[in-house]
């Protein structure tokens, strides 16, 4: 028996887990105390992406328009992280260009989304 997941098919969802790739090969340079967390703080929160759109997705109703609302609110923290890590020079800018652009694309994609689900 196949399981059908649709939301694999979502533009959105794909560049969510290309993100985490991406992030995974990133290196970050932390020469300042207490920083050196940063780097796991930012897959952490870029793995939650396509975990709440994938659980949306799977729970249905109003919980699919919740969790992309929690996809969305974690991209943001990706990207201000990313941010972060280009204004203290922490990476490459090369590296961190097409990261911030994923950011942005995602977080357009699900903005979309969301307001067309029909609400209660």
């Amino acid at each position: 028996m196949e399981v059908e997941r649709k939301y694999q098919e979502w533009a959105f969802w794909q560049e969510s887990m290309e993100l985490v790739e991406l992030l995974c090969d990133l290196e970050i340079a932390c020469p300042k105390e207490g920083m050196s967390d940063i780097g796991a703080h930012l897959r952490k929160a870029a793995v939650s992406v396509p975990a709440n759109i994938a659980e949306g997705a799977a729970k249905g109703g109003g919980y699919t328009a919740n969790h992309l609302r929690h996809a969305k609110g974690s991209i943001c923290e990706v990207n201000t992280l990313l941010q972060l890590v280009q204004r203290m020079n922490l990476a490459g800018d090369g590296d961190l260009e097409k990261l911030l652009e994923l950011t942005d694309s995602i977080y357009l994609g699900l903005s979309r989304f969301i307001k067309a689900i029909p609400q209660n």
